[in-house]
């Protein structure tokens, strides 16, 4: 009579030849947790990308050229005659930039609407007049597309959001231009005590 003979390890299972199934979960596991913390780098590099960006436009939007072409394009803006100089390109150029980096998703289009869809909204009703006038004058349809997606989808976000639509009549606007104006003469004072 045959006996079949089992030998039983007094070894620990995760030494030795049986071991080999550990081995491959404990690689399994740490290649799982190695991409889920490469992932969650990848995201908080996104995030901090996105405040860098956000805290440029601030400056930017705050910087003395820009307060300085909100003042004059506050000042000169007309109803009837539009006008388009440096300062509504200082104040277009600033928008399209957002708009693109909206569009392209760099910035969400919640934050650009919490951020600066007040501003989107009013300037581009005090210059769209402008703009068409030079998308007329240059033959180009696409000066300044990016500052008008971004207006409709400040205006759409903001009706998703429940908010109702202003009317920008001239009364509207020339409340907006007041406000803007002393906002501005605030940042120059600021400025300027900062300067000195």
């Amino acid at each position: 009579m045959e006996v079949d003979t089992v030998v039983v390890s007094s070894s620990p299972f995760f030494i030795g030849s049986q071991s080999e199934w550990f081995w491959a979960m404990v690689q399994a596991f740490i290649v799982a947790a190695s991409l889920f913390f490469i992932a969650w780098q990848v995201q908080i590099q996104g995030h901090s990308n996105v405040l860098a960006s956000l805290n440029g436009f601030h400056e930017r939007w705050t910087a003395p050229e820009a307060v300085l072409a909100r003042g004059s394009t506050c000042e000169r803006w007309s109803s009837t005659a539009p006008a388009f100089g440096n300062s509504e390109e200082t104040v277009c150029s600033f928008f399209e930039t957002l708009g693109l980096y909206v569009e392209k998703r760099v910035i969400s289009r919640e934050m650009a609407w919490e951020m600066y869809s007040y501003y989107v909204e009013n300037y581009w009703a005090l210059l769209k007049d402008g703009i068409a006038g030079l998308r007329h004058k240059n033959g180009d349809n696409t000066l300044y597309c990016h500052f008008g997606k971004l207006n409709d989808s400040m205006r759409d976000y903001g009706l998703r959001r429940g908010v109702t639509p202003a009317d920008f009549s001239d009364e509207r606007i020339n409340r907006f231009r007041e406000f803007e104006l002393e906002r501005v003469a605030e940042l120059k004072s600021l400025q300027q005590r900062e300067g000195s």
